[in-house]
């Protein structure tokens, strides 16, 4: 606010309209509110299809959105965010971000250690950096399996089970 030379700020905050969502949304405001002193954040939850409608429009001043991964790299969050990117709804750009997404997914590809540096390097460029993106949480699950279930096979990433060669010994 000290930037734009005020005291006084008001930013609406956008989300779904999920109980979690609600949630969370307001945790975030209460943070940057008693943290950001004279910030006000309305809230305006929306239905789901509203919200990426207003997120293709860029109609939002901040707004809550995730994402799953697809597979197992980092490339499935990171690509998000290159310039021109198709899910990059954001219209977020740096020059130095999308070459180190680029020699990570291209030049460096076969080379994993010098890979991971890139990428390392990219993901501090987007929230060191810029401060482009604020990651709440990364979704993960915990299973407890009967001994006497066999075969059951952990996908790495789709669908969570095969059951296909699954048998119950007992």
């Amino acid at each position: 606010m000290k930037e734009l030379g005020t005291k006084n700020l008001s930013l609406e905050f956008t989300s779904d309209d999920t109980e979690n969502a609600k949630k969370s949304s307001e945790f975030i405001q209460d943070q940057l509110e008693s943290n950001l002193k004279g910030l006000t954040v309305k809230l305006r939850n929306v239905p789901f299809k509203v919200r990426l409608q207003d997120d293709q429009k860029q109609n939002y001043d901040i707004s809550m959105s995730g994402w799953g991964p697809d597979y197992q790299d980092p490339s499935t969050f990171l690509d998000l965010f290159v310039s021109g990117g198709s899910q990059n709804r954001m219209d977020y750009s740096d020059s130095k971000y999308d070459k180190l997404i680029k020699d990570a997914d291209n030049k460096y590809a076969g080379d994993a250690s010098k890979r991971w540096d890139l990428m390392v390097k990219a993901e501090k460029v987007l929230l060191t950096d810029d401060v482009a993106i604020a990651p709440l949480y990364q979704r993960a699950n915990a299973y407890l399996q009967k001994d006497y279930i066999k075969n059951l096979q952990k996908n790495p990433f789709g669908p969570d089970y095969t059951y296909k060669e699954t048998y119950i010994s007992k």
